[in-house]
């Protein structure tokens, strides 16, 4: 029988993937948040949108490739996600 991830649901909302990447590259790895936000930017910019719900889809799925390519390097999924957070904690003290 196939699992969930409980993460699965905010992974699946492009929309709210590119945020969590955003804020845990930013939160966690502390990666600036401005290295996220320019690339929104330019991506908005491309596309003549001014809000990034005006983004689709595929816009955003690109975005958070970008973002993993920025230093986030976090898969899609929760463990990868807590042996990310392990691995800065420990790095950490």
């Amino acid at each position: 029988m196939p699992t969930v991830s409980p993460c699965q649901p905010l992974l699946t909302n492009p929309h709210t993937h590119r945020r969590l990447q955003q804020m845990f590259g930013d939160v966690v790895l502390g990666i600036p948040h401005e290295a996220f936000e320019a690339r929104l930017a330019a991506l908005k910019q491309q596309r003549g949108v001014q809000y990034d719900v005006q983004l689709e889809a595929e816009d955003l799925r690109r975005l958070v490739a970008e973002y993993k390519q920025v230093g986030v390097g976090v898969c899609s999924g929760c463990v990868c996600i807590r042996l990310c957070v392990l691995a800065a904690a420990w790095r950490a003290v």
